[in-house]
């Protein structure tokens, strides 16, 4: 009966170059997966299993990056360890609007030319602490599966809003993984280096100069209200002028689906007061019941 290790090897293909994996792979993080003889139910990364035959123990908060760029490489001599810096997770989710599970997570710092999210990591090398900036969408990807997909594969949303970092709304594709998506679903792809999908620019404009509220453009067009803030903000869509100074709703112009978000909303008073461009004493009425007294609540306060 094979070991473990002697399991784990047989499942690699040892070239002149990279040892490469060709067991189980994650269909959603294009990684190596192995379980473990004595746990069964116990499956971990190959790669992170690799590292430990050759190096040692690692903890969960360590993160195994493959410097040959071939994420399913078991190489040790291609493996590093890179410690993630104190405070960093939590910086990083301070500037993260967090929704619904299914909801887009919007990212409120700064972005870059196309509208997804920029962020400066912290890593520490031998050479000592360094900086560098690299899209909030592959930094949250990597939170969540533990390594950060190499500079040739994307990180993809299955919505249309580049801010969104929620970890359900990402995955990894090639640029042909991208063709072949841009073709079954008869638009664009929505990955880091591309624009929005399914908006026009006819539907932009529109959404910039209605006056309706976003829950209902949010419900007329089908995409999250967290992607009308975004647009109307200012935050996508950035490459598109704009024909008219922006309009955003007051309290007046709330629709009772707003009424209803704000009521509901685990978001903070300053968090709504931001998205529907209302100071925060009249989203404080709005949740006290002191205003819009003739919409009935749906759950109580």
């Amino acid at each position: 009966m094979k070991t473990t290790q002697e399991r784990f090897w047989s499942l690699v293909n040892k070239t002149e170059t990279c040892w490469l994996w060709t067991g189980y792979i994650d269909p959603n993080k294009k990684q190596g997966r192995f379980g473990l003889k004595n746990n069964p139910n116990v499956i971990v990364g190959a790669h992170r299993y690799s590292y430990e035959i050759h190096f040692g123990a690692i903890t969960p908060n360590d993160y195994i990056d493959q410097t040959c760029g071939i994420i399913t490489c078991v190489n040790p001599d291609h493996l590093q360890l890179r410690n993630r810096c104190p405070g960093e997770v939590i910086r990083f989710w301070k500037k993260v609007q967090k929704l619904g599970k299914e909801e887009c997570w919007l990212w409120l710092a700064g972005v870059d030319e196309n509208g997804y999210g920029a962020f400066s990591r912290d890593y520490v090398t031998k050479e000592g602490r360094k900086k560098k900036q690299i899209s909030a969408s592959r930094f949250s990807w990597e939170l969540h599966t533990g390594t950060m997909p190499p500079p040739d594969i994307f990180v993809c949303h299955t919505c249309d809003n580049p801010p969104c970092v929620n970890p359900n709304h990402l995955f990894l594709g090639s640029t042909q993984d991208n063709t072949q998506d841009m073709v079954n679903k008869n638009r664009q792809s929505k990955c880091e280096d591309h624009g929005m999908a399914i908006l026009t620019e006819t539907d932009v404009h529109f959404i910039r100069e209605s006056k309706l509220g976003h829950s209902e453009l949010s419900r007329q067009l089908g995409i999250s209200i967290s992607s009308i803030f975004s647009i109307r903000k200012g935050i996508s869509w950035t490459n598109l002028p704009w024909r008219s100074a922006p309009v955003l709703p007051k309290l007046n112009k709330l629709s009772e689906e707003d009424v209803h978000f704000i009521r509901e909303s685990k978001l903070k008073t300053a968090e709504l007061a931001r998205m529907f461009d209302i100071v925060p004493s009249a989203v404080a009425k709005t949740r006290k019941g002191i205003s819009w007294k003739s919409i009935p609540w749906r759950t109580p306060p």
